[in-house]
């Protein structure tokens, strides 16, 4: 993950994927199609997407590079505030407390709740983990990663 700065001064997270993330385009474009359609203040909102090497369905020299661009979250992921090395205790920031932890199981279920029953046909997440819940600069949560959501109809 990268830290960027778009031109009106907005910072960004850029995440290069890596070719095994998605086995192709399908997948690759299964994501952006998901995240660019979804609002909702517990989901981690996609500025953007950029593909590098790919021509006419051919990759220039071989290579292929997919980035998305997500609106940066100033404290990072739920993973970096629940556990740490002691390398990292030194800058680590105080622990959550009871209150801050209700509020992002609340935030992380809200997310959930839409995915399911907001969105039709409804989202399946299917890699909810704490690298996956990140932390805006209220320290509220919100769900990112959609590599592996599937779309699913009733029944």
């Amino acid at each position: 993950m990268y830290k960027g700065t778009l031109s009106d001064g907005t910072m960004v997270a850029v995440k290069q994927l890596i070719e095994s993330d998605f086995q192709g385009n399908e997948e690759f474009c299964n994501e952006v199609k998901i995240i660019s359609n979804l609002k909702h203040r517990n989901l981690v909102p996609l500025r953007g997407c950029y593909v590098i090497g790919e021509e006419n369905g051919e990759y220039k020299d071989g290579e292929r590079q997919r980035y998305l661009v997500y609106d940066c979250m100033p404290n990072g992921n739920l993973d970096d505030h629940l556990f740490w090395s002691e390398k990292q205790s030194m800058v680590r920031k105080q622990a959550l407390t009871w209150p801050q932890r209700k509020s992002i199981i609340l935030d992380v279920a809200k997310g959930l709740a839409y995915l399911y029953y907001g969105v039709k046909p409804s989202i399946y997440h299917r890699d909810i983990k704490a690298t996956n819940i990140l932390l805006d600069a209220d320290m509220r949560a919100r769900v990112a990663d959609f590599g592996l959501a599937k779309q699913s109809r009733e029944g």
